[in-house]
């Protein structure tokens, strides 16, 4: 965490638009290791099905939610009757 504690205006406070911030280190926050998690998306075979959209989401459960996560890979994904699996870690 960078604290500033001042305003970033030309017309508020000291008027200053520019700082140089420097870590307080007793902010930081002790994250727990990430786990893999594997993930497929299957989708339907019906006319029309398949995207070539960017898609995102959220896992939830009991100690609360994911940050969003974006489904990508190499190759064309979410295409009609295909099944795809993504590996993240959270």
């Amino acid at each position: 965490t960078f604290p500033c504690n001042n305003w970033l205006a030309e017309d508020t406070g000291d008027k200053l638009i520019e700082r140089e911030l420097r870590e307080d280190p007793s902010l930081r926050k002790v994250r727990p290791p990430t786990v893999p998690w594997y993930i497929w998306v299957y989708t339907s075979d019906i006319k029309g099905a398949g995207t070539d959209a960017h898609v995102h989401l959220v896992l939830y459960g009991h100690d609360g939610k994911s940050d969003d996560i974006k489904l990508k890979s190499e190759s064309d994904v979410f295409e009609a009757g295909q099944c795809n699996e993504f590996k993240v870690d959270i």
